[in-house]
């Protein structure tokens, strides 16, 4: 089989090299990454604190009448 060459390899070995270490368990490799974004949880932001005023006003103008869903306006921070 022909491989095409993407420059990717370098990301495959590392993920490889990853999976390795928790013993190809997709779980073990979840907390993995767990533990390297702990002490970076303060940066993360909620969606709600991610939203503009501008996009806040967006959503609470949403048309109802297509879809028949009634949108709720997001919370104000």
């Amino acid at each position: 089989m022909n491989q095409i060459d993407d420059g990717l390899d370098w990301l495959r070995d590392i993920r490889a090299k990853l999976a390795q270490r928790c013993d190809y368990n997709p779980y073990k490799l979840g907390e993995y990454y767990a533990s390297l974004q702990a002490p970076y949880q303060g940066r993360f932001l909620s969606p709600e604190e991610n939203v503009t005023p501008n996009q806040r006003e967006e959503v609470d103008r949403t048309d109802q009448s297509s879809s028949g869903l009634v949108h709720q306006p997001l919370p104000s921070s």
